[in-house]
C-alpha cells in the first residue's frame, strides 16, 4: 500500500541521484511524505539493482519513511511519469542530467531537479 503522500525519487547510483535523495527528504519532511526510490534499469540483475537502491537510502535519517523499487524497463523518464500517475505521487525528484526535460514535459505532478552537489549543502 502506498501512503497518501509519496515522493518518487529517480535513483541510479550517480552523485546527481544522491542530490535528488537529499532534496526529496527536505521536501518530504513537512508533510511526512514517504520517499519511493525508483531505479529504472535495462542491463543489471535485480540483485545489483537493489544494491544500488540500498546505497540511495544511506543519506536518510534512521526511520525515515522510504521504500525502493527496481523496474527493469527503460528509458527512465516515461517509467517515472507512468508510476507517478499510477500512485498519484506528490512530486518526482531527479538529479541534474539527461532526460529531465522530457520528464518535465510529461509528468503528471510537479518535478523537482536537485542542483548539482546539493547533498553537500547545509
Amino acid at each position: 500500500m502506498i501512503p497518501e503522500q509519496t515522493i518518487i525519487v529517480g535513483y541510479d547510483g550517480r552523485p546527481a541521484a544522491d542530490d535528488a535523495v537529499v532534496l526529496a527528504a527536505e521536501l518530504a519532511r513537512p508533510t511526512r511524505a514517504m520517499l519511493l526510490l525508483v531505479f529504472v534499469h535495462d542491463s543489471v540483475t535485480a540483485t545489483s539493482a537493489y544494491g544500488v537502491l540500498r546505497r540511495g537510502l544511506a543519506p536518510l535519517p534512521y526511520g525515515f519513511p522510504a521504500k525502493v523499487r527496481a523496474i527493469p524497463d527503460g528509458p527512465a523518464w516515461p517509467v517515472l511519469a507512468d508510476l507517478a500517475a499510477e500512485i498519484e505521487a506528490t512530486f518526482i525528484v531527479i538529479g541534474s542530467g539527461a532526460g529531465g526535460q522530457r520528464l518535465l514535459e510529461c509528468a503528471p505532478c510537479p518535478v523537482a531537479v536537485a542542483p548539482t552537489d546539493f547533498r553537500n549543502c547545509g
